[in-house]
């Protein structure tokens, strides 16, 4: 049942997996740079996905720079990524 509603909610999930991340790395990195280092992972995710769905209706370099700096991102990609990014500054304020 919590694995469907993680299916079925995917900004949750992000958000578990965020602070879950940030959890994990804080002992090795501390939590402000844990927090950096899941913004940085999940916003190549959300970049790549983004590219690559740009690159079926554009040329590969209009794709990568659309990609790389936010461009034509949906609101669904900016919520992908700062979502994480949010749980786990929520980390890092907690543990910091």
């Amino acid at each position: 049942m919590l694995i469907k509603y993680l299916i079925d909610h995917p900004l949750v999930s992000h958000a578990v997996l965020g602070g879950t991340y940030a959890l994990a790395l804080t002992p090795i990195v501390g939590p402000s740079i844990a927090a950096l280092i899941v913004s940085v992972l999940f916003f190549g995710r959300e970049a790549g996905q983004r590219e690559h769905q740009l690159k079926r209706t554009q040329p590969p370099i209009r794709a990568w720079i659309g990609a790389a700096f936010c461009l034509g991102w949906t609101r669904m990609n900016w919520l992908e990524w700062l979502t994480p990014t949010l749980a786990a500054i929520g980390v890092a304020i907690l543990l910091g």
